[in-house]
Formats: C-alpha cells, structure tokens, sequence
C-alpha cells in the first residue's frame, strides 16, 4: 500500500481515469485494513478467554499454582490458544499425572486434573505413584515408606518392602524404611527399632522361616535391635 501511496507523486494529471482508479484503490485498501484491524480487536475483546473451570480431585496442587500458569502460560483468545501447550504447562506442576484442556463457548477452558497418587518417599525429593513411576512432589505423610535408593531401583526397593511388610505386620511390626546400594543387600528398618539386613538370593524361604520362628527369637532376646540373615547357614542378632 505504501508503494501505491507513493505512486500518487507521479500521477499523471491528464489522465484523469487513471488517477481515479489509483485513488480507488488505495482507499479500498485502506478500508480492508480498517475493517479488519477492527475486527482482530473485536475478536481479542469478545472471544477473551475469562473464565477457567478446575475440575479432578485436586488435593497436592495448590491455587497459587494454577494462578501462576493461568495468569502468565495463557496465551491467545478462544480460538487462538494452544490446546497442547497449556497442558503441557499444566503437566510440569508437582503432583500432575494428567491433564485435559477443552475449550466451552464462547469464552471458558475446562481443565481437568488427575493427580499422582503417592505409595512410598524415595531418595531426598522423589515419591513414587501407584503406577510406578517416580515423580518429584513433597509429602509430610510419615505413614508412606522411605526408599533410600535411586530413583531408578524405587519400584525394586517397593517390592522388597511389600515382601518384608506382608511377614511383619500381622506380627505388629512395620516397615517404614528400605536402604539398599545394591541389588543383592538390603535393610528393612521398623518402627520397632528393629533393622534387618535380608539378601535377595532366597529371600521368600528367610521371610518365612522368620515368620516361624519369631515368637521364638523374641523369646530368647526379648529386645532384639538387629537381625543380619545374610550369613550361610547362620543369623546375626543383636
């Protein structure tokens, strides 16, 4: 257009039909960018997205998160937002397992949520969810165990612990710690204050030889405080 513009200095005046086209063109111009420049603003104004309904189990997530990406992740109008960026905004919050982001006329987008639900607390800042997959989250619950290994070993280390708490609890004792460097060795500490140190290697027959003979174990050391079954043939206790 401002080729056009410019072009109205070397009109020709004797050629009046011709000047008049030029002219005609440049105020049609003109208006087509009027009209649609006040039709993007019509557009931003009427189809704003300003309503965001939360919907899930919302329970590990907090407001002020969603505020966050809500107030500076939301990008576009109505029509013009990114469905699959805003989700994926919403999947790097704590605690997000899964999200959907649907859009409802004229002016709302529906979030829906599904939250991890956490079994165990591995290494400093990890837990681990129902589904095996370690996530990074903070939680206070003491009643979750503790599995001091890597974040790759935690499905492993919440399997012995399964093994260790199903023989144990029926006899009142709990397992609220698994610590473990490597893949044969590891510690099972209770909420007695008892720690056991169990191999891998058999580990189901020393499970239930401990289960038949516990009564008699705490009869002849009444407080015992460490039981090391990794021996041949023989069983540390202290």
């Amino acid at each position: 257009m401002l080729r056009l513009l410019s072009n109205i200095k070397l009109l020709d005046l004797n050629d009046t039909k011709r000047n008049q086209r030029i002219t005609y063109l440049c105020f049609l111009l003109s208006a087509v960018f009027i009209t649609i420049s006040i039709g993007v603003y019509v557009v931003n104004k009427m189809f704003k997205v300003d309503k965001i309904v939360i919907k899930g189990n919302i329970d590990k997530v907090t407001s002020t998160q969603l505020d966050y990406v809500a107030n500076n992740k939301l990008h576009g109008t109505f029509f013009t937002l990114d469905i699959d960026d805003l989700k994926t905004q919403f999947k790097m919050l704590p605690w997000v397992k899964d999200v959907n982001v649907e859009r409802i006329f004229p002016s709302t987008i529906v979030v829906k949520f599904t939250e991890f639900n956490a079994i165990a607390r591995v290494g400093n800042d990890g837990l681990l969810a129902d589904n095996y997959e370690v996530f990074d989250g903070a939680d206070d619950n003491e009643r979750l165990p503790y599995l001091n290994v890597a974040p790759d070993r935690a499905v492993w280390a919440y399997k012995q612990y399964l093994m260790v708490e199903s023989i144990l609890q029926p006899m009142g004792v709990n397992v609220f710690s698994i610590n473990s460097d490597s893949s044969r060795v590891f510690t099972a500490k209770t909420d007695t204050g008892l720690e056991l140190v169990l191999c891998t290697q058999n580990l189901s027959s020393t499970l239930k030889n401990i289960q038949s003979y516990w009564e008699n174990i705490a009869m002849v050391k009444p407080s015992i405080s460490y039981m090391n079954f990794c021996y041949t043939n023989s069983v540390a206790i202290k």
